[in-house]
């Protein structure tokens, strides 16, 4: 498996930030090698998204489709780019 981790900043509000992680989570579970999709809230104006694949190719389209998104549908929302990471799983405690 693979993992994308994305951290936002944002001066719209909890709820600006949901909304946007709900309206994503419709494009996700459509992938292929989709498994699973979290938004954290790690304080005032910041939160995380963690988005799981089966495979790297299919991480790698997410990270295609989250920035696609971001420009269209986020950029009112967010401040600056956000920070992106991820690489294999390599530990799994369901």
């Amino acid at each position: 498996m693979y993992a994308t981790i994305r951290r936002y900043r944002t001066d719209r509000g909890a709820e600006a930030t949901r909304s946007a992680g709900r309206q994503f989570v419709h494009t996700l579970r459509g992938q292929p090698g989709f498994v699973a999709y979290y938004v954290v809230d790690t304080g005032v104006g910041e939160w995380t998204s963690i988005s799981v694949f089966e495979d790297r190719q299919a991480a790698e389209r997410s990270d295609r489709l989250a920035a696609e998104f971001v420009a269209r549908d986020g950029a009112s929302v967010l401040l600056g780019e956000p920070e992106v990471s991820g690489g294999e799983v390599t530990l799994h405690a369901p």
